[in-house]
Order: structure tokens, then sequence, then C-alpha cells
């Protein structure tokens, strides 16, 4: 039997309980022009701790609450917003991202769906499902935290059925890493777009082979701006 199972979104009671603040932090390309941003929750302004947050509400409350926000930000060229796996097998939480990329591409904004590394679903069918659906609706979809330096469990998901537009790796952090990432960007660039995360000074961007990436993160480029709450409200 499938670990995963169909649950409901919360209701819109649901989510005015939920004190969720929001930053944007920008993605820039290689000229440090910015391309994109990521909404993230600011977790300085947390009342409570994330992992407590999420467990105290209904399955797919954060993702529509973010989703929500992202729809007021019609100043962005492309947003991207993350998701857990075990969203992807929620029906309603797929329609409401379909609606959601609907609405910003009226307004000239592009949603790119980020799904987490976290796999508490193992191997279940209605995440390849939730995946497919989101790509026969034309939503660009980012895979994060790609394991570069040792096997990704999502292998088959980037290189064989294509689901992703974009690959999110971590910068390097010793020598044997960074030869790794630069012979991984070389060739995943010709099929998708690289952006890599965490870059935390200036000194990083120089060991990067940066022809063959689409974007870079980190503080070494933003810290991340916060919303005001009534954005996200």
């Amino acid at each position: 039997m499938s670990k995963c199972r169909i649950l409901n979104l919360c209701n819109s009671n649901d989510l005015k309980s939920i004190q969720c603040f929001y930053k944007l932090q920008s993605i820039v390309n290689i000229s440090g022009d910015r391309v994109a941003s990521e909404l993230l929750i600011d977790r300085l302004k947390l009342t409570s701790n994330l992992y407590d947050l999420e467990r105290k509400l209904r399955f797919g409350s954060l993702c529509a609450n973010a989703l929500n926000t992202a729809s007021k930000l019609s100043f962005e060229k492309e947003l991207f917003i993350n998701i857990e796996r075990r969203n992807l097998c929620d029906i309603k939480t797929l329609i409401h991202i379909r609606d959601a990329s609907i609405s910003l591409c009226d307004l000239g904004v592009k949603l790119v769906i980020e799904i987490t590394e976290r796999n508490l679903c193992g191997n279940c069918p209605r995440i390849a499902e939730g995946l497919t659906f989101l790509r026969q609706c034309a939503i660009s979809l980012a895979v994060d935290d790609y394991d570069y330096i040792n096997y990704d469990f999502r292998e088959d998901e980037v290189k064989k059925n294509n689901y992703y537009e974009y690959i999110k790796i971590t910068m390097a952090s010793n020598e044997n890493e960074l030869k790794k990432m630069n012979e991984f960007i070389k060739i995943l660039s010709e099929t998708h777009k690289i952006i890599i995360e965490r870059i935390e000074n200036e000194k990083e961007i120089y060991k990067i082979d940066q022809k063959y990436i689409w974007g870079m993160q980190g503080f070494a480029f933003c810290n991340g701006v916060s919303l005001p709450h009534h954005i996200s409200s």
C-alpha cells in the first residue's frame, strides 16, 4: 500500500491563523543581474519553530499560504517557491499550483516550483504522477539540493524522465567537491539550467566555471528582503 494518501488542503480559517512572514532572496546571473527570486519563510520572524509549525498545521497549509503570497508579487520575473515532495500527492495542492501559475503568468511572472530533497514518501507512485501533472500544465520545476557528489535518488527524474528545467546544487566546500561540481555543471548545463546555492562570499564565485551556469544564489548576493506582513496575510 502506498505511504502517501490524499489529504485536504486547509480551509481559509486555517490560513488566517498562520503567522508566516516571508522574504525574497535574489538569484543572479554571471553579470550580477537579478534574474529571479526565491520566496522563503522569514525564520527570524517565526513565533515558533518551523518544524512545530508544520506539525501543527493541516497538510498543504504552508504551500497554500506561500502560493497566496506569491500571487501578489507582480514585480518579479521568475519566482521560485519550495514545496515538499509529499505535497505532490495532494491533488488540491496541485490544482492550487496550476491556478497560481496561470494568475502569475497573466501578470508576466513565471512561477517555478522547487521540489525539496526531503523524501518522506519513499517510492510512492503518486510522486511521479504529481510531477507529470505539473509538467503537463506547463509549470516549470526545479530540483532542490541535488547531490552531485554522491548518488542522488532523483537521478532518473532529472536525467531520464526530464521533469526538471532547473537543477539547484550547493556550492562546493573543498577542492575535491569543486572538481566534481564543475564537471557536473558542464555536462548537465546542456539540458538544464543550473543554479548554485549557498555562495557565501565573492571569492567563491571565481572558483565556479561560470559559463555553464544559469544563476547563483546566497549571502554573497542577497541575505533576503523581508516582505511587509500585509503582503503575506
